[in-house]
């Protein structure tokens, strides 16, 4: 296998139980280690440790105040507010490893009205490095049967399956920021890292 470049950092959005985690992880493997996996999920647990429940670090607009409700929500400015500071967990240690020569994995899901910003986000600040995006598609149907076989994540729902293909697409809503895609009902995580790895 050909030696990867440093300082690489690939960047994996799409809706849960699509598959990511298992395409970050063999990503890594291909690799032989010289990726460093990070998920949104974690730095979302880390944290809900720091700050209590609905801590509030912006200001909402009249008329919005409601609509810090995750998918179903208008955009809000305490909603993206908090998604940054939960993003900056992941990134800034994504930066602190790239600069030690270590290439990145980001597995994350940017969802409901702020996704394109968060999109924004997260390229702005990794700027300078070898950054590919990479979109994962999956039809409900087939996540829907994936959900019935996770035992990780407890929290997840139909109706949250759901909801990430609805009125706020995962996939859809960065398609125009994605170098590469790919549809994970049809091919699977081998090959979609292998080529991903050599893009």
């Amino acid at each position: 296998m050909e030696k990867q470049k440093m300082n690489q950092v690939i960047i994996i959005n799409g809706p849960s139980c699509a598959g990511k985690t298992t395409i970050a992880k063999e990503i890594c493997k291909q690799s032989n280690n010289k990726f460093v996996h990070l998920q949104i999920d974690k730095a979302g647990a880390f944290y809900s440790t720091i700050f209590p429940q609905g801590f509030k670090f912006a200001e909402n607009e009249v008329g919005t105040e409601n609509n810090d409700d995750g998918l179903k929500g208008l955009f809000n400015n305490n909603r993206l507010a908090r998604r940054k500071i939960v993003a900056l967990i992941l990134l800034t240690t994504a930066k602190a490893l790239l600069d030690k020569n270590f290439n990145i994995v980001i597995d994350t899901a940017l969802d409901g009205p702020d996704a394109q910003e968060l999109a924004k986000f997260y390229l702005e600040y990794l700027n300078g490095y070898k950054i590919t995006f990479l979109g994962i598609f999956c039809p409900v149907e087939e996540r829907l049967k994936r959900l019935k076989t996770r035992t990780d994540n407890l929290f997840l729902t139909e109706d949250f399956i759901r909801l990430q293909s609805g009125q706020y697409d995962v996939f859809e809503s960065c398609k125009h920021f994605y170098n590469i895609w790919f549809d994970s009902s049809k091919l699977g995580a081998t090959e979609i890292a292998s080529k991903t790895l050599f893009i």
